[in-house]
């Protein structure tokens, strides 16, 4: 390049600088110009007093009264922002819909959160958007309306509001219902006194929530119109609007109506989407043409720079993500990585899985919209674990028959702390641990039992010895030797009762031992005599008395015990009847019935029986594990069980389970086919 060139180059760029620097000046001098009138008529508008800001009083979340007085909201918290942000005292007021107009027409209030129409602009003027909004329409889940078919409709919609003028003037032959909110009109369409709904598409969702019918209804898949909303100001107050437009202005530039829609619709899509206004262009394109003029010299070498610097940090990055992606999913837990914000980072398929998700579906999720989709009895307790950073917190989570253990953890440096929170299936742990405790009270019973035998036998054996000496006494006539024989009975009868305990009780491992299947099953039927006795009750056992069988006879034991009970507990007093039948099927399998002619069991809950936990008893009658125990204690053993049941008619459970005797073996000897009690 010569030195001509050089010059005309440098030329270029001196002129190229003071034009940017003209520019900048009078761009400076034009916003303080603004910013002075502006300044004046804050001023004139503060000293009057207050603003009041009126509108509806039942549209949540837009805005609407809780049930402590308090108006509240996305529009009044972003009308709270402008009021600090021009040092106006801005006051909001709740009318219904309809007085919130004629206020501002009577200047009862001074502005108001529209759609902008002919009507309105007759004694309003209007500012930039604050949101947009969609309308909708809500029919009954059973009805295929469209759009269409509105003419031939009976709607409900809100007394006053835009959509009144847009439906007479696009569907004129429609029948509208006009209510007070759009929580009326829902319960007018479940009524079935109208046909559809017609409301904003966030105050439609909310009430349909609250009412807890969402369920019930369906959108129409188009919306109505999608309009933005304004603050119409009124007219009388005209010169308020450039205020506003700039606050308006530098609160969407804040990020802070991003924060109000997190905290109220739980996203952080932005309420309205607008381009950059003719001044935000021009300011940046006045710095972008300095910046380009500064750099011009070093701008080649600074992105080479800048480009290696990018694709350095760019592998470094992916490589982090990738092994924590991969530590994640190497985690037999559910893993939740969530960040300052509340929002999910990084998950593993475990966490998916819970809510029925892929764990790209979590990623930019809220972490309280996922604590909410797993459905637990204590998702407020977690969800305020997490804002209030309590890390190390331990939280046992109820999800219907599961239970779930939920651990917060940090993560990160005092600059960016992130939470991480793991979410584990504890069901069977919580199982066992039952089971374990029932095992233990089990032992103790069997200890005091063989302790209380020991102590009976003692003073049988005194009665059996003097009744024994009694009877051979010559003097004792026909009389007293009945008495002593009766004596002698009970006597036998009360030792039986007492060697049952003491089988029944004693401490057994889960080892493999022949069983003779005809006493088993009557030792565990004597246990509950009392009980069969007290309801008076037909129980009958069908068993070869030479049946035997090789199996664990704690697991047997468990088996029976909880299917038998079960049954007492199912038939009526004096009626009831319950079947033991056992015999010997192909392939050395050991088939044994347990039969009543109780209440029988619905075909609905039929398919959760053998879940840990559920049970059809009144709260503190049950622990929901017996038929638990059975289905484990069979499976371990290798054999199968399976139902017929009806209501009305009673219940059998059917078991197969494996005998591990050879064939022809038989060492129990004859004994009766059957008994009954």
């Amino acid at each position: 390049m010569g030195n001509e060139e050089k010059r005309a180059a440098w030329k270029f760029v001196v002129i190229f600088i003071l034009i940017a620097a003209a520019g900048g000046i009078f761009y400076k001098g034009y916003s303080m110009y603004q910013e002075q009138t502006m300044g004046q008529i804050v001023s004139k508008y503060a000293e009057e007093g207050p603003l009041i800001y009126g509108a509806d009083d039942s549209a949540p979340p837009l805005r609407y009264v809780d049930r402590d007085g308090q108006y509240k909201g996305v529009v009044p918290d972003y009308i709270g922002l402008i009021s600090i942000e021009l040092g106006i005292d801005i006051r909001c007021v709740p009318y219904k819909w309809e007085d919130a107009l004629d206020a501002v027409k009577t200047g009862k209030s001074d502005m108001i959160d529209v759609f902008v129409n002919a009507d309105r602009s007759k004694y309003m003027v209007f500012t930039k958007p604050l949101y947009t909004l969609r309308t909708i329409m809500v029919t009954r889940r059973s009805r295929n309306y469209t759009l269409n078919d509105i003419d031939s409709l009976k709607v409900a919609t809100q007394r006053g509001d835009f959509a009144n003028g847009y439906l007479k003037e696009h569907y004129p032959n429609a029948r509208l219902v006009y209510v007070h909110d759009v929580g009326k009109a829902l319960e007018l369409l479940i009524d079935g006194k109208v046909d559809g709904v017609i409301g904003d598409e966030p105050v439609t969702q909310y009430y349909a929530a609250e009412l807890g019918i969402r369920d019930q209804i369906r959108t129409i898949n188009t919306a109505l119109y999608e309009e933005p909303v304004v603050i119409g100001v009124s007219k009388d107050k005209a010169d308020l609007v450039k205020p506003l437009n700039y606050a308006i202005d530098k609160i969407n530039r804040s990020g802070q109506p991003e924060k109000i829609q997190q905290l109220w619709f739980g996203i952080s899509t932005p309420l309205l989407k607008t381009g950059s206004t003719a001044t935000q262009i021009f300011r940046y394109l006045m710095v972008i043409l300095l910046l380009a003029a500064l750099a011009f010299g070093i701008k080649f070498i600074e992105n080479r720079l800048l480009r290696r610097q990018v694709r350095l940090r760019t592998r470094e990055l992916e490589d982090s993500r990738n092994e924590l992606a991969l530590m994640l999913n190497e985690m037999p837990e559910g893993v939740l990585v969530i960040d300052r914000k509340g929002l999910i980072q990084s998950t593993n398929a475990p966490a998916a899985s819970f809510v029925k998700l892929a764990p790209e579906e979590l990623q930019g999720m809220h972490y309280a919209d996922y604590v909410k989709r797993l459905g637990t009895e204590q998702t407020e307790q977690i969800i305020e674990a997490v804002e209030k950073h309590e890390t190390g917190t331990t939280l046992r989570a109820d999800r219907g028959r599961t239970i779930l253990e939920c651990k917060l953890l940090e993560l990160g440096t005092e600059r960016k702390k992130d939470l991480m929170m793991t979410i584990e299936d504890t069901t069977v742990d919580v199982v066992k641990n039952n089971q374990l405790l029932q095992s233990s009270k089990m032992i103790a019973v069997g200890q005091l039992a063989a302790g209380m035998a020991h102590q009976l036998r003692n003073p049988l054996g005194i009665i059996r010895t003097h009744s024994y000496l009694l009877s051979h006494n010559l003097s004792i006539d026909h009389r007293g030797q009945r008495s002593l024989r009766y004596i002698d009975e009970n006597v036998e009868r009360a030792s039986s009762i007492i060697d049952n305990v003491m089988n029944f009780w004693r401490i057994a491992d889960t080892s493999i031992s022949e069983i003779c299947l005809k006493e088993f099953i009557d030792s565990i039927v004597v246990l509950n005599a009392d009980e069969i006795r007290k309801k008076e009750l037909t129980v009958e056992v069908d068993c070869d008395g030479a049946l035997s069988v090789r199996s664990s006879q704690e697991s047997l034991k468990h088996i029976l015990m909880n299917l038998i009970q079960n049954a007492i507990e199912a038939v009526d007093e004096q009626s009831g009847r319950i079947i033991v039948r056992a015999r010997r099927g192909n392939d050395r399998i050991l088939l044994i019935d347990c039969e009543d002619n109780g209440c029988g069991i619905p075909k609905e809950e039929q398919e959760f029986l053998y879940n840990p936990f559920f049970t059809t008893k009144p709260p503190g009658e049950g622990t929901g594990l017996g038929l638990y125990i059975v289905y484990s204690e069979i499976e371990r053993l290798g054999g199968e069980i399976s139902l017929e049941s009806a209501v009305g008619r009673g219940s059998v459970f059917h078991l197969r389970i494996p005998d591990g005797e050879s064939p022809g073996q038989n060492t129990c000897g004859d004994r009766k086919e059957g008994t009954a009690v």
